[in-house]
């Protein structure tokens, strides 16, 4: 399996120009497929109008702010947030979120994972569920709960006017964010939903504690060229740690690694994982 692997990485950066690591994280996304991986590439550059546009396009019409400190722990670089992102809600239709552009699928695929873990259990669930949102309140107060320090409240993000401009923070006790959650679930089913949520785990756990998490260095949670979630952002919002070098199971014993919390239902398991035959 690594030798087909490394022949579609080899041939991917041929046509894309793209580094090892950028190439491999295409191809991932892809599920290995080296058709799919051009698709999105070739879209990203602005080749089709379900995906992130060329730059003019993708600015957003926000009105200049004096972004905070914390503004390039998310975004790569201090730059008005793309249109992809602003766009973005949380409203499921059905069993999936529609996703106007490519960009914030890694907050949707675990915004998805969970919700229907829990809904799984419901011996009812089946193809033709409905997500309510009670159900979405559910899944986002677990997994914002797992950015909570012990001795410190979440911290609950909404705009204070435009949104992807200023925000405010509300701090709610981890025992009652599920009642504050579902009072303001509107916030996160409109349009800039997925950002709230980015920026809720990221208050929750801590700027310093993400800083920490990303070693530094001016990495952010969303990737530059394509602004793309990076495994970073995944790892916060499933472990409540902005850390994603850690595989589901360890690469020399096989046994499955205990940072990922057995309890959530999901996980995360990589394209070298899934060849290897973990």
């Amino acid at each position: 399996a690594k030798p087909r692997m490394d022949a579609a990485l080899e041939q991917f950066q041929s046509v894309s120009g793209l580094p090892a690591d950028e190439a491999r994280s295409f191809l991932e996304m892809a599920g290995g497929d080296i058709e799919t991986a051009m698709a999105l590439f070739f879209e990203l550059q602005g080749g089709g109008d379900s995906g992130g546009g060329s730059r003019s396009e993708q600015v957003s019409d926000v009105p200049a702010v004096d972004f905070p400190p914390w503004h390039t722990l998310v975004w790569p670089g201090r730059a008005p947030i793309l249109e992809a992102w602003l766009l973005q809600s949380l409203k499921f239709e059905g069993l999936g979120i529609p996703q106007p552009k490519n960009g914030p699928c890694g907050v949707l695929a675990v915004v998805e994972a969970v919700v229907l873990s829990q809904c799984s259990a419901n011996p009812n669930f089946g193809p033709d569920h409905q997500v309510t949102e009670d159900e979405l309140v559910r899944g986002l107060a677990t997994i914002i709960a797992r950015c909570c320090p012990d001795a410190g409240p979440c911290q609950v993000a909404s705009w204070s006017g435009v949104v992807g401009a200023e925000v405010n923070l509300t701090p709610v006790a981890a025992e009652a964010l599920g009642q504050h959650l579902s009072a303001r679930v509107a916030d996160f089913t409109a349009p800039g939903g997925a950002i709230l949520l980015l920026y809720t785990c990221l208050h929750t756990r801590g700027c310093d504690a993400v800083r920490r998490d990303l070693g530094g260095m001016g990495a952010s949670l969303v990737e530059a060229p394509n602004w793309l979630c990076s495994f970073d952002l995944v790892a916060l919002l499933l472990r409540g740690e902005a850390s994603g070098g850690v595989f589901a199971f360890n690469l020399i014993s096989g046994e499955a690694n205990t940072v990922w919390a057995p309890d959530l239902g999901v996980g995360l398991l990589t394209l070298a994982e899934r060849e290897a035959g973990m």
